[in-house]
């Protein structure tokens, strides 16, 4: 269940294996009792189409709760879904999250933004595929147009003014520093798309009751 591979068609199987697991509890159904919410990836909660998506979400989640018994529902989210989620249970009022949620389950949740962003936006982030195979360049000028890296950026509060994430021979930056990195990367629209962001980084109560599940001794981008 982990990788593209032909029996999917060319699709990754994302969150297949939990599905499995789900289906092989009596009583779970798909699309009734079990249900997906996709997203675009390269967009922020803030933006248009991210702003659909919240609307569209609310409504999932009610007529699920109604074609279910009015039985409350449970949200698992992985990774930038749970920035996605943070956004959503800021807009609904407390009433609402007390009759339609019984509990939020975030799976690595990047709550407070991902170092990783930023390599995609100075080289190009490509994971672990060999630069042999694949233009890092090529792939950091589409992911420079995904307003969704910039909302994955660091969170300033988590990280102090000193304390560098981008090395290089002249210099170093921090996540304070990013509008002089755009300059000086050559990237001065960078800055208005991280403004973009505005509004729909902050970190809010759920307000609900919130499991956290993530992973230890894993390297990461930052150490």
């Amino acid at each position: 269940s982990s990788g593209i591979n032909a029996e999917y068609g060319g699709y990754y199987p994302y969150f297949k294996a939990m599905v499995d697991g789900f289906m092989a509890i009596p009583g779970y159904q798909k699309g009734v009792s079990l249900r997906a919410a996709p997203y675009d990836f390269r967009y922020g909660s803030n933006s248009p189409v991210g702003k659909l998506y919240l609307t569209n979400l609310k409504k999932l989640i009610e007529e699920t709760y109604e074609i279910n018994g009015q039985k409350k529902v449970n949200i698992v989210a992985h990774s930038m879904g749970n920035i996605y989620m943070l956004q959503f249970f800021k807009q609904v009022s407390k009433y609402w999250k007390n009759k339609y949620i019984k509990r939020y389950i975030a799976i690595s949740g990047v709550f407070g933004g991902a170092v990783k962003s930023i390599r995609a936006l100075v080289s190009g982030e490509i994971e672990s595929i060999p630069r042999v195979l694949v233009d890092a360049n090529a792939v950091r000028s589409f992911q420079r147009s995904f307003q969704s890296v910039y909302w994955l950026l660091p969170r300033k509060k988590l990280w102090e003014k000193d304390e560098p994430l981008v090395f290089t021979e002249n210099r170093n930056y921090t996540i304070h520093e990013m509008d002089e990195l755009f300059e000086d990367i050559g990237f001065p629209a960078g800055k208005e798309l991280f403004a973009s962001t505005d509004g729909s980084i902050d970190f809010v109560e759920p307000d609900v009751d919130v499991y956290c599940i993530h992973g230890s001794d894993v390297p990461t981008a930052a150490g």
